[in-house]
């Protein structure tokens, strides 16, 4: 009888799935050397013979790749991948899932592969394979720009993307311009980054600040909800800072305003990276540092500018100290920038406006002499030792008003208002050094 009823019982129905099927690659074969066994014979060692059928973690891609594509899968994510990129797996992931993206990051292996066998550029137009990739991706996209539906997707948008930070890592900040523009009217039609998945909407924000930094213009993104992070908020001001900050917000200027904001959120970022960085790992989470950096960039550079005839003796002292304490900020968020091994194109464009300003550190001196010397030694520690003459007499300079007799008491003074042990620690030794050298200047 148990038999019986184990056989009336109903049996559940039978687990299913729906396959998407990928269209083929469709970039011919003779872009590059193949032999009789389907292998780049030059990739020997480079690429290896065997190339695994699936490199992609969750076994999708957009479009089905052949043989020649996995060898350069497989090289980015083996022998290029030894060498770390600040979100190269990320955007590996995001590339291979959509159509155009897929064509485009099979030109950035194409690029890097060539490169590393022969030397050269990194310019796609440079070499003949990666060429064909990318005009494959630009070819696609124009038609997909011209489909009301297919112009504003996520595919698009990390394509774009793409586009931005090769723009920005190769210095082609005209490009830059034109892919921004394009950006920002598709985000626009979209009606913002809603339906956009968290990690291209942190590129949008990330890219857009990276390229506002290296022309020096106000960012248009706000801060993505969620930042800054929760353990930034709870990091403290130290008294000097906070002492500061009060003594510039009694002065009523709009601007120092803005710039006591960019103090505080850097700040914060200091203090967490000097409680967090010890281990060389934390350098190396490209997604991590710009959730930490990106809302201490958004806000150095909302800070209103200086007018178009910047430095003229007309400008007030509390346009002068806005000015110096915007350009610190940003050199300071730049350095950071340098250690995450993230593009940090501004740093000698920014170095030079502020050594355009020194002439001006008396008009700031009356205000708030402690953030003038920060603002002097921040820059300096962003330089390198040959090229900090004029800045170091400006240091000089500002200890006589404060008479102070050592440069490690203008070193202290520093410390107390921001200070990232990782990127001004071992610059302020070799300062010390410097400024002890320097030509005395008189209390004027």
């Amino acid at each position: 009888m148990r038999d019986i009823g184990k056989s009336r019982r109903k049996r559940s129905r039978p687990i299913t799935f729906d396959l998407d099927v990928p269209e083929p690659c469709t970039v011919p074969s003779s872009v590059v050397d193949i032999g009789q066994n389907g292998i780049n014979e030059n990739c020997v060692g480079l690429l290896g013979t065997h190339v695994a059928k699936t490199l992609h973690p969750y076994g999708y891609y957009a479009v089905e790749p052949d043989e020649r594509a996995r060898q350069l899968f497989h090289f980015m994510t083996g022998s290029a991948g030894d060498l770390y990129r600040p979100f190269r797996l990320e955007w590996f992931a995001t590339a291979v899932a959509d159509r155009c993206s897929f064509y485009l990051c099979l030109a950035n292996g194409a690029m890097f592969y060539h490169r590393t066998i022969a030397g050269g550029s990194y310019e796609y137009s440079d070499y003949e394979e990666s060429a064909n990739y990318f005009s494959c991706c630009t070819s696609l996209l124009a038609r997909r720009l011209g489909c009301p539906g297919e112009g504003v997707s996520e595919g698009v948008i990390n394509t774009v993307l793409g586009f931005l930070c090769h723009d920005a890592a190769v210095g082609k900040m005209d490009r830059w311009s034109i892919h921004m523009a394009g950006l920002r009217l598709i985000v626009q039609l979209r009606q913002g980054f809603n339906g956009l998945s968290h990690l291209t909407h942190m590129f949008a924000f990330w890219f857009e600040l990276t390229g506002c930094a290296i022309l020096d213009t106000a960012p248009r993104f706000p801060i993505p909800v969620g930042l800054p992070l929760g353990s930034l908020s709870n990091c403290e001001l130290s008294p000097t800072l906070t002492r500061t900050i009060s003594t510039l917000a009694i002065l009523g200027s709009p601007h120092l305003l803005e710039a006591c904001r960019g103090l505080k959120q850097t700040a914060s970022v200091a203090d967490f990276l000097n409680n967090n960085g010890h281990e060389p790992q934390f350098w190396e989470d490209g997604m991590g540092a710009t959730r930490v950096l990106g809302p201490a960039a958004h806000c150095a550079l909302s800070i209103p500018r200086m007018t178009s005839e910047a430095f003229a003796p007309t400008d007030t002292s509390a346009e002068v100290l806005c000015e110096m304490v915007r350009l610190a900020l940003l050199l300071l968020v730049a350095k950071i920038k340098g250690a995450f091994s993230l593009i940090a194109g501004e740093m000698v464009p920014l170095q030079r406006k502020f050594e355009d300003m020194l002439p001006l550190v008396p008009d700031a001196f009356g205000l708030c002499p402690e953030l003038v010397i920060w603002c002097v030694i921040a820059v300096t520690c962003s330089h390198k030792r040959e090229t900090r003459h004029s800045l170091t007499s400006a240091i000089r300079y500002a200890m006589a008003r404060m008479s102070m007799s050592t440069a490690a008491e203008a070193i202290e003074v520093a410390k107390t208002i921001i200070w990232v042990e990782k990127t001004m620690a071992a610059e302020s030794e070799d300062l010390i050094l410097d400024i002890q050298s320097a030509p005395r200047v008189d209390d004027t």
